[in-house]
């Protein structure tokens, strides 16, 4: 299909609003077209479509604070009327799998078990308007298994191998069900989302890195301890704020060398990232402390030190003092080993212990040091509070063997389709998923206070 046609087929799609610009407009090797209308962070709407004119994306975030509520029902009925105009045929044949508060999810469903990488979602918020749908084509049909080992042989071989080990981990109310965010110590079982084939095979049990190793860093020096955030983050008079806002928890801040030229003419994905993120230095502070989380260039800057690997180590651990003093005073660091493809630019990433005991953090610590320039490009930095950290007791109440025997009592198995990225084209396969025998849920950690299952959101 033409590109007029294609636009003309998006611009129909959503009403988007007569104040918003047009800044995204391209074709990706007339597979698909991309559309953006947007204005700054504030309002926006996304389209996307394949080469035929199919609906495959849409996204859209609008001031409707002065337009009414309406029921849940009329809510239901808009989302059902949309996905007829755009999905009819195929929605006849999907099954509606999932409805809850606006949000529809139709599937094909094989053998009576859905195929959940397939179909369509939809959401329409309490104003009516309808922010985001997501369609996935069934590629290719799957194939009927003629044999599937039993549930009961399967799920007692899981059960004689689960493997915890004891950490700190950073529990998040979005990804854990029915729980707040907080820091707590656990059982983590890592084996919770590992796929099981259908046949009675062996589970493929998943190797860690057998390559990592962790090592002692060297001790800090203290010469970064007076420098001010700036400084750290290489921020000089040349450079001018151009953007800041709030996301969440989360500050951001981005400056620009004066006098940056944007490109202009076109509407392409790459002018726009150019235009907005070309030649710029981003940070991100916590709202409340104001500490820095991370900061990351996205210019290349002047220098000739030829720093030693050594000496980039160093330097990063010096970063580290200097922006969490406390986390060198009260945690112990460890270095992951890595290989650094690019040997000019030195990424260190560092593990966080607790008297001996990891923390499993949503975030890494890492540090990102250009030899040649002898200057940090990057870094990542941690958002718990870490006086809370330091502060739990890390000698557990319940022993490992309580906990395996708590997953053991509660575990259940299910028949799911995933898609199987082991063959060369698209395909999906049947596998059996671990999960809590009551909720359905992946069962993530045991808590190792209280012995209670801590389970992760379904996928």
């Amino acid at each position: 299909m033409d590109h007029t046609k294609l636009k003309e087929i998006a611009t129909s799609v959503f009403d988007v609003p007569s104040h918003l610009p047009l800044t995204i407009e391209d074709y990706f090797e007339d597979k698909e077209a991309y559309f953006v209308w947007e204005e700054g962070m504030e309002e926006g709407v996304s389209v996307r479509l394949d080469s035929e004119g199919r609906l495959l994306a849409l996204h859209a975030f609008l001031h409707d604070s002065e337009l009414p509520e309406i029921s849940l029902e009329e809510r239901i009925e808009i989302a059902k009327a949309f996905l007829d105009k755009h999905y009819g045929e195929e929605l006849s044949r999907w099954t509606l799998v999932k409805q809850e508060a606006g949000y529809l999810e139709f599937c094909p469903v094989i053998m009576e078990i859905p195929i959940e990488d397939a179909g369509v979602t939809i959401r329409v918020n309490k104003k009516g308007i309808v922010t985001d749908v997501s369609y996935r084509p069934l590629e290719v049909e799957p194939k009927i298994l003629s044999y599937i080992a039993p549930k009961e042989q399967v799920l007692a071989e899981v059960k004689k191998d689960i493997q915890l080990k004891l950490s700190v981990a950073s529990i998040i109310k979005v990804i854990h069900l029915g729980e707040v965010d907080r820091l707590a110590l656990v059982y983590e079982w890592d084996g919770f989302y590992r796929p099981i084939p259908v046949d009675g095979s062996k589970v493929d049990q998943i190797i860690e890195e057998e390559s990592q190793v962790m090592v002692d860093p060297p001790a800090p020096t203290n010469r970064l301890m007076n420098w001010s955030v700036e400084e750290l983050i290489g921020i000089t008079p040349d450079l001018e704020k151009i953007r800041e806002g709030d996301m969440e928890d989360v500050s951001a801040v981005v400056w620009r060398k004066a006098g940056f030229e944007e490109k202009e003419g076109t509407l392409s994905v790459d002018d726009y990232i150019h235009n907005r993120a070309g030649e710029t230095v981003k940070a991100k502070f916590d709202k409340k402390s104001g500490k820095l989380q991370g900061f990351l260039w996205f210019m290349e800057r002047d220098g000739n030190v030829d720093l030693s690997s050594q000496e980039c180590l160093q330097l990063a651990v010096d970063y580290i003092q200097a922006i969490n003093p406390e986390l060198l005073e009260n945690f112990t660091l460890k270095l992951v080993e890595r290989e650094n493809i690019n040997t000019e630019k030195q990424l260190f990433h560092f593990e966080i212990f607790l008297k001996n005991t990891s923390l499993q953090l949503p975030t890494m610590l890492g540090v990102n040091v250009n030899k040649r320039t002898g200057r940090v490009y990057f870094y990542s930095g941690i958002d718990i509070d870490l006086k809370s950290a330091a502060a739990l007791e890390t000698n557990p109440p319940i022993s490992m063997e309580e906990a395996v025997e708590r997953i053991s009592k509660s575990l259940d198995i299910e028949l799911k389709w995933k898609i199987d990225y082991d063959e060369d084209e698209k395909s999906y396969k049947l596998v059996y998923k671990l999960c809590d025998k009551e909720s359905g849920n992946p069962i993530r950690y045991v808590d190792a206070v209280s012995g209670e299952l801590i389970l992760a959101e379904r996928d």
